[in-house]
C-alpha cells in the first residue's frame, strides 16, 4: 500500500522519527495500529452502549461525572459547565 503525506506531514515524520531514533515507516505502522485498534475497541464499546440503553440502563449525567472524578482524579478539567473538558497525557511513541 502507497499513501501520499503533506510535505508538511512528511517533514513532521520525519523530525518525529529522527528524534525518537528510529525510520519513519516504524512511526507510520505504530500510528495505523493505534488508530486501528481505538477504532475497533471504539466500535465494540459504542455497541454495547447501544445495547445497554435499548434494555433501559442509563446513567443520569451526574452519576458519570462523579464516575469520572473517581476513575480518574488526577485529570485536570478545564471550565466550569457541562461543556467542561478534560485533558489526558498521551503516550509517547516508541517504535515499534
Amino acid at each position: 500500500m502507497n499513501i501520499s503525506l503533506s510535505p508538511d506531514l512528511e517533514a513532521k515524520l520525519a523530525r518525529l522519527a529522527s528524534e525518537k531514533g528510529c525510520a519513519a515507516d516504524a512511526l507510520v505502522i505504530e500510528a495505523v495500529e493505534r488508530l486501528v485498534g481505538y477504532d475497533e475497541w471504539l466500535w465494540r464499546e459504542v455497541e454495547k452502549g447501544l445495547d445497554a440503553a435499548e434494555r433501559g440502563n442509563l446513567v443520569d449525567d451526574d452519576d458519570v461525572g462523579k464516575l469520572i472524578d473517581e476513575r480518574y482524579p488526577s485529570w485536570r478539567k478545564v471550565g466550569t459547565n457541562e461543556n467542561s473538558v478534560a485533558f489526558l497525557r498521551v503516550p509517547s511513541a516508541h517504535c515499534g
